[in-house]
């Protein structure tokens, strides 16, 4: 099963939530997103081979055995312009964790990133979580601000213990309650 949502605001860039079958399908295509990419990739210290690549999409940390490892597409047509990998159920039944947000060069700076995370966290209120956590460098003084304009906090008080991002700054947000958002109203589940 596939489940797609469309962004109104961006009326050809469409979100699909990734099972392994549909990762495995397109890993020369994320691979290849993760090389155009490598600004990205360098500067939070994940590696661009595709060992990396396989790693981040498919391991679950030994310390996050109980979570779930969720993919999310982002596309535009066809091409694959960002996706966000993520841990739900770590570290705690009631949040969804966040191991990358990535949206390609050519797409920053738009507003297509916040729209992304903000359908995340559309799926994670309606699925009953209440936090969502992230870690980025902390050199990294845009992204700390993109995350903070959207509303996370720094949370001294939980220990990353996933990747190995070894300069981080630890985030947190509570998750609005789920509302019908016309922004994501054209939500659409297809059998595969």
């Amino acid at each position: 099963m596939t489940e797609r949502f469309s962004m109104h605001l961006f009326k050809e860039i469409v979100i699909e939530k990734l099972t392994s079958s549909e990762i495995d399908k397109i890993k020369e295509e994320l691979f290849a997103f993760v090389e155009n990419n490598d600004d990205f990739f360098s500067t939070c210290e994940l590696g661009t081979t595709k060992e990396a690549v396989h790693d981040l999409l498919y391991d679950v940390p030994p310390i996050a055995a109980n979570a779930v490892k969720r993919v999310f597409g982002l596309y535009e047509g066809k091409k694959l312009i960002g996706f966000i990998d993520s841990l739900i159920k770590y570290p705690d039944n009631e949040t969804g964790y966040i191991g990358v947000l990535a949206i390609d060069k050519h797409f920053r700076s738009q507003g297509i990133g916040k729209y992304f995370y903000e359908c995340f966290e559309h799926v994670i209120a309606k699925e009953g979580y209440k936090k969502i956590r992230l870690a980025v460098h902390e050199e990294n003084s845009g992204a700390i601000r993109f995350w903070q304009r959207l509303g996370f906090i720094q949370a001294n008080d939980f220990e990353y213990r996933c990747g190995t991002l070894r300069k981080r700054a630890e985030f947190e947000k509570k998750v609005k309650e789920s509302e019908n958002d016309s922004r994501f109203s054209e939500y659409t589940k297809t059998e595969d």
